[in-house]
């Protein structure tokens, strides 16, 4: 059968006909090898019947198709921003003045393609309460309570919904007011879609268009090995040679080019001059040159477009994905697009410096000062570096170095102790235990049993530090011999340490252990609604009968079985 053959067997047929209509008369090239699919409640994008090589270009979407702030009538009225929630609301308040429109707006056979609903956290259970849906979202929010979810809402959801109904007041319903007349009563729900489809979808493209939904590019779902991605490809003068890439949805793309934000060209504009093209002290003579030189500019490169790429081989009837970014996790994922993946290897379970202190004290009259941890911590941190190394040559199955999210010291202490630690002091998909973790789990034992003083001066200060390294160091030696006795490879002889050292060291590991049992014990017992009893079995049945699933129980279990043995 061949993929006109398969295309033609889905209902939903006319939506993607006049989506796919609405491309060739915007000037949007999609290869004949990609088809366009219904998926899931939306849309997303197959190969064909052949296998696609690498470095392909698929699509070209011309800089004329997207819709931006910029691109819309609101341009003049709105102040754009770059990124965050006010990116995100300005571009919200353009596209459902452009759904209003209907049939009227110019990216009507665009809009038409798009999802009724994406089911983002943060409008859970908005409702009065009264119907099963409103009480199915309460649900699932309490059930957020405590996980990662929870920490990655930068707002907390109910503080963010309020942002985004205050902006719905004094910005959408004046606005429509003034543009539309009524003709269109905007409703919250609406604009509230309208939101949910730019966090889930938008690309940040360039420095004038910002935040932008981008057509065609938008219907590749999220896999982190993807097959594509989006660059922004310029007609520019035989002499140059720029194409630059945007990897990623609603956060800064890391591109090479720089346009103006006042009109958008990449060649030497009006806004370049020091004379204000709209100001008095420019004679009638010049304004005028200057605008027709902005006016030939834009006319020149009117051809400028955007380009999905492939970047690896395709192999037919299969799915082709994008990333939104590389290193998200399903709480990532679930927060900002509104979904998980099945098995997701950026899964992590995290806490700040705050809170293993107080895990690691508050069963212990031996209470160490939290300044006194924080300072240590941050003056060990280069020679924890190098000392934790070896958990990653030694191929460690409880430990794992965390290479590419280590502190940069000298920032965080500027910063505090309180401050996001959350990709430090964490536990990986696999169960393992961040450096960083255990080996704050170990200092804070090595304060509580006496090895620093609990107020060191001068030069004791320097010299009680230096005893900490040693001891850090001698456990982490400790450590890679237990987990290579464990697996009887143990060939590597060790000087043997006085019986009183050794009894030391081993009761300090023990105790970094027990530490990390108590964080893991904590951290479950804080998530999800109160009240009830469940046990990690019957989550996982939970989770298997639920269409979206997550697994971070699953490194929970993991790491309290690992580290009981």
């Amino acid at each position: 059968m061949d993929g006109r053959a398969q295309a033609s067997s889905f209902p939903e047929l006319p939506q993607i006909r006049q989506l796919l209509s609405w491309c060739a008369s915007t000037k949007i090239h999609i290869d004949p090898k990609l088809q366009i699919r219904p998926h899931d409640g939306g849309l997303a994008v197959f190969s064909s019947g052949e296998v696609i090589p690498p470095f392909v270009t698929l699509v070209k979407i011309s800089k004329n198709a997207i819709l931006s702030v910029k691109s819309t009538s609101i341009a003049s009225t709105i102040r754009t921003e770059s990124y965050g929630l006010e990116a995100q609301l300005g571009l919200a308040l353009a596209l459902y003045l452009e759904i209003a429109k209907g049939e009227d707006s110019k990216w009507f056979g665009y809009l038409q393609s798009l999802p009724s609903q994406v089911d983002l956290p943060v409008f859970w259970g908005l409702g009065s309460g009264t119907t099963e849906i409103d009480e199915d979202g309460k649900t699932a929010l309490s059930w957020l309570k405590g996980s990662e979810v929870e920490r990655d809402f930068v707002v907390p959801p109910r503080a963010k919904e309020a942002a985004i109904n205050a902006f719905f007041e004094n910005h959408t319903l004046p606005f429509f007011s003034k543009d539309l007349g009524d003709s269109f009563i905007p409703q919250s729900d609406g604009f509230h879609r309208a939101y949910s489809l730019v966090s889930s979808r938008a690309f940040l493209v360039d420095a004038y268009h910002g935040l932008s939904m981008v057509p065609i590019a938008d219907a590749f779902n999220h896999t982190v090995e993807n097959h594509v991605h989006l660059e922004v490809a310029m007609s520019f003068p035989p002499c140059l040679d720029v194409k630059s890439s945007t990897h990623s949805k609603s956060l800064p793309p890391q591109s090479e080019f720089e346009v103006c934000p006042e009109c958008g060209s990449l060649q030497e504009c009006p806004h370049d001059q020091d004379i204000d093209v709209d100001s008095s002290s420019a004679s009638e003579h010049t304004r005028s040159k200057m605008r027709m030189a902005k006016d030939e500019e834009h006319d020149a490169y009117d051809d400028d477009c955007y380009e999905m790429v492939s970047n690896t081989g395709i192999p037919p009837f299969s799915e082709v994905f994008n990333t939104y970014g590389e290193t998200l996790s399903n709480a990532q994922l679930l927060v900002q697009y509104g979904f998980l993946l099945d098995v997701n290897e950026n899964d992590r379970i995290t806490w700040n410096l705050e809170e293993v202190w107080s895990t690691g004290t508050d069963t212990t009259t031996l209470r160490v000062p939290l300044d006194l941890v924080c300072d240590m911590w941050y003056q060990v941190q280069e020679d924890l570096e190098k000392l934790c190394r070896r958990f990653d040559d030694t191929d460690s199955e409880l430990i794992y170095y965390n290479a590419h999210r280590s502190p940069n010291s000298s920032s965080k202490r500027k910063k505090g102790h309180r401050d996001r630690d959350w990709d430090t002091f964490c536990i990986n998909s696999d169960g393992k235990v961040s450096h960083q973790l255990w080996a704050l789990c170990g200092l804070i034992e090595c304060l509580k049993d006496g090895v620093h003083a609990a107020e060191p001066e001068g030069a004791d200060a320097v010299a009680e530090m230096k005893t900490v390294v040693k001891i850090l160091a001698r456990m982490v030696e400790a450590q890679v011999k237990c987990e290579e006795e464990d697996h009887g490879d143990d060939d590597e002889e060790m000087v043997p340490d006085s019986e009183e050292s050794t009894g030391m060291i081993s009761l300090l590991l023990s105790q970094t252990a027990s530490s990390i049992l108590s964080l893991c014990r904590r951290k479950k017992a804080s998530m999800g609604p109160e009240n009830v009893d469940i046990s990690t079995g019957d989550i996982g049945d939970m989770l298997d009968q639920s269409k979206n699933e997550t697994r971070n129980d699953a490194g929970y279990g993991r790491a309290v079985h690992d580290w009981q043995l």
